[in-house]
């Protein structure tokens, strides 16, 4: 009764969502993503294409089980990624 998790950015355009049991999003508003992005010295025009490649849109978005907020602190997202385990573990027993 292992977990086990897949990143897979492109998921839903490569239709392979059947192969889950549950999808889980990692949701940032695009103001904090280009700020976490500038700060690790990007250029700008790089950090726009990048989350503007990533961004879930709505339609993505209601096929997703869970969502994860990233819009605070590491400390924060931790204990976010726990409780979701946690839940995900509960489904197993």
């Amino acid at each position: 009764k292992d977990i086990i998790l897949f990143e897979i950015p492109l998921l839903f355009e490569a239709n392979m969502e059947e192969l889950f049991d549950y999808i889980i999003g990692v949701e940032i508003s695009k103001d904090i993503q280009l700020k976490r992005l500038s700060e690790r010295n990007k250029s700008s025009s790089i950090s726009l294409a990048k989350i503007n490649d990533s961004s879930t849109d709505n339609e993505n978005k209601n096929r997703l089980d869970f969502i994860i907020e990233n819009n605070l602190t590491l400390n924060h997202l931790n204990k976010e990624t726990i409780n979701l385990i946690n839940i995900l573990k509960s489904y197993l027993n």
